[in-house]
């Protein structure tokens, strides 16, 4: 199969809303199909963020891209953790703890790329609510900045189908 037929498939499939295709940092940009729901095997889920969430990733230089959520940009993709007592959610100075392993790539940084000051998550144990975090690239914008989100901001599901690592 060509490169252009798998680019013309692509978007067909993507305006017919099985497949999203992810150009963010937070996971491998390519194709991801869309999922009604996680499987143990897969908590990855398409986001949106509320204006007051966004505005400070669109001011330290992320471009989110206008697209279908209620703020008008498009949806992210992150893994979706929600920790329960029995599997709480650690937040410290090195990022994000599950089960006592740390998630890599979850340090939080203190600035963004043009070095406007993020806020940050008060370091914490968590045992309840919904955290969307990437632990794919260190630069991600997720829960470490933003908080955990409320459980209708996950919108669907997402497995990867055609990725560039």
């Amino acid at each position: 199969m060509t490169l252009l037929a798998i680019v013309g498939i692509s978007v067909v499939l993507a305006k017919s809303g099985v497949v999203v295709f992810n150009w963010t940092d937070s996971e491998p940009r390519g194709l991801y199909r869309l999922k009604h729901q996680s499987t143990s095997d897969n908590n990855l889920g398409l986001i949106c963020l509320t204006t007051t969430q966004e505005f400070p990733a669109i001011s330290a230089g992320l471009n989110p891209g206008r697209g279908s959520c209620p703020s008008g940009f498009q949806p992210f993709l992150k893994r979706i953790y929600r920790p329960t007592p029995e599997h709480p959610l650690v937040f410290d100075q090195n990022g994000f703890w599950i089960d006592g392993h740390l998630l890599k790539n979850t340090r939080p940084l203190l600035r963004g790329k043009f070095g406007i000051t993020f806020p940050r998550l008060a370091y914490g144990r968590y045992t309840d609510g919904v955290f969307a975090i990437s632990d794919y690239h260190p630069r991600s914008y997720d829960s470490r900045y933003f908080g955990p989100i409320r459980p209708d901001q996950v919108v669907s599901f997402a497995a990867p189908l055609l990725v560039v690592p």
